[in-house]
């Protein structure tokens, strides 16, 4: 993995293109709630933004807790990796969904997702010489579900089927050797997770009503 030296700070090239795409996700939010004066969704979402990075540092105290005894000022040179952002992600969602449960808060959450998840794979594709097919596959399903928002606003089918999708690529497209609990890795673990809490919980799910939602 390509490594961007800034001073005595070197980054892993995949998390400075994550950044950008955070960063370009949150323009979007901007525009996409100030069309809709729906300032609070902003807000709220940045701010979930905002403590998600710091769970991300802070996890490696959960994940390396050795090497912060050792150097304490590891934190701010490290991050907790692949495993910390997926923590630190799951702190995201439950931290809006807790402050707010109202549809429109979530919808404007998924549509940040959507387009972070769409800048990142496309930046990747670009700037990084790896996995290309997968990225490009997970950027255009990103798309397509940012659109199908727009078109039928079925929030929680649209959750449903970019997992089982993230799920299949990541089965067939991505390095078998990744570390793996049981059957999955990590990161196929999270998009499972979320699939099957929805499928249980569907019924007592807060984002499903007239213009956000579906029920059967």
């Amino acid at each position: 993995m390509e490594i961007i030296q800034l001073g005595s700070l070197a980054i892993l090239l995949k998390w400075l293109l994550l950044g950008v795409a955070v960063f370009i996700g949150l323009l979007f939010l901007k525009y996409y709630t100030k069309k809709s004066s729906d300032s609070l969704s902003f807000d709220l979402i940045s701010n979930s933004v905002f403590w998600g990075f710091v769970v991300w540092k802070l996890s490696l105290l959960i994940i390396e807790p050795t090497l912060i005894i050792n150097s304490p000022l590891s934190l701010l040179y490290f991050t907790g990796g692949s495993t910390g952002l997926l923590l630190a992600i799951i702190f995201s969602i439950v931290y809006v969904l807790w402050k707010s449960r109202e549809t429109n808060v979530l919808r404007a959450g998924l549509f940040f997702s959507l387009v972070v998840m769409s800048g990142y794979h496309l930046l990747m594709v670009l700037f990084l010489d790896d996995q290309h097919l997968y990225h490009i596959l997970v950027a255009l399903g990103s798309i397509l579900g940012l659109w199908y928002i727009k078109t039928s606003k079925i929030v929680i089918k649209v959750i449903i089927y970019y997992s089982f999708l993230r799920v299949a690529l990541l089965l067939a497209l991505v390095d078998p050797n990744d570390e793996r609990v049981f059957i999955f890795t990590f990161e196929q673990w999270f998009f499972v997770a979320i699939i099957l809490v929805l499928l249980i919980f569907w019924e007592r799910l807060p984002i499903k009503n007239e213009n956000l939602g579906e029920t059967n």
